[in-house]
Formats: structure tokens, sequence, C-alpha cells
């Protein structure tokens, strides 16, 4: 399925705003490939998935139009949610262990203060250097940060360093998966995630 809507659209979007993030240290130098949490490309995802299905199934294509048209209007409800709290900004830096919720944590007016070599490191798999973990801990512990973003889906004896000194700190700590969690819908994922967010900025 061409899915040009997305591609020529969203995709060329935020591949500017990946570049912008790793000079910001939340991407990986480049587009930041957790697009999935990023709601309006997923809204344009749905919008043109529906149109390709309706091509493919014209019999069904009002079908497909109004599931597309239900799930963006309940996506929609997220995306004011987490505009409104950037519109309460500014809502702080946070730090994360790898920048899976990046565009969510953006939208809602937050700005990722992880030193970039730390998220590099973390993606790639490799040793994070002794003073770039010793600057994160020192980060997550110096009482500046609004809370911790935390991958456990890419933890490790540094990752978990990091959260012990969090926890330690008494900074919030708050877990995001990269993949849906067992029960939950798209909608209830990122709405988890927008509750864990708003709780964490307004506590």
């Amino acid at each position: 399925v061409e899915l040009s809507g997305l591609d020529e659209g969203a995709a060329e979007e935020h591949a500017d705003e990946g570049e912008h993030a790793g000079e910001e240290g939340h991407g990986h130098g480049g587009f930041n490939e957790h697009v999935w949490y990023d709601l309006p490309a997923m809204a344009k995802l749905a919008d043109a998935v529906a149109d390709e299905l309706g091509t493919l199934d014209e019999a069904n294509a009002d079908a497909y139009r109004d599931r597309a048209d239900a799930f963006i209007t309940e996506l929609q409800s997220v995306q004011d949610r987490l505009a409104a709290l950037a519109a309460e900004g500014p809502g702080g830096v946070v730090a994360v262990t790898e920048p899976v919720p990046a565009y969510l944590l953006e939208a809602a007016g937050l700005e990722d203060g992880t030193p970039e070599e730390f998220g590099e490191a973390i993606e790639e798999e490799t040793d994070v250097p002794v003073a770039v973990l010793e600057e994160m801990k020192s980060l997550v512990s110096g009482g500046t940060l609004a809370f911790l973003a935390y991958n456990g889906q890419t933890e490790g004896a540094q990752t978990e360093a990091v959260r012990a000194a969090a926890d330690e700190a008494g900074l919030p700590v708050l877990d995001f998966t990269e993949t849906l969690p067992d029960g939950e819908d798209y909608i209830s994922w990122m709405t988890a995630n927008t509750d864990s967010i708003e709780a964490a900025l307004r506590s």
C-alpha cells in the first residue's frame, strides 16, 4: 500500500524535525524513526489508509472512511490535551533513555536535555562512555528536570543506573514502550502516555 499522503507530507516534515531533534540530543543525527509517537503523522496515516482501501474495495469505502474519521477524532482529543500542556509552558526539560517518545514530548512543550552521546550509545547498543554516563546521572539528580522518560525495552546496566539515580533523587520516572502494550489499542496507549505526562507536570 503506497501511503503517499504520509510519505510526502509527514515524513518530509519530520525529517526536518528529526535533524533539529538530533541537534538537541533527542534524535540520532537525523530522522527519528519512532514516528508512531507522532500523533499528527498517525492521523495522516489513517486518512491515507482509508483512501487506499476505499480505492481497492469501493463497496466498503464508506466504512473505511467512517472508521478512519472516528480514529482521527479520538486522536485529536489526545492532541488537544498535549497542546494544552504546551500552551501552559514552559513545560520544562526532561531526559530520556532513548528518544522513543520524542514526538509526544515535543507536542507537550517539553525540551529534551539528554546528552546526545548517551542516546546514541543506547540506540546503537554500545557502552555509554563513562563521562557521559556520569553526566546523565548528574542531570537526573540535579533537580532541574520534570521527569525521566524510560524505555524498559532497551534496559541495561547503564539505563538501570540512570533510573536508580532518578529514583534516589525523587525524580518521576515515566515508562514508555516501543510496542503496543498487551490489552491496549493505539488510542488507549497514547492516552495513557499523555495521562502520565500530565500527571508528572502537574504534580
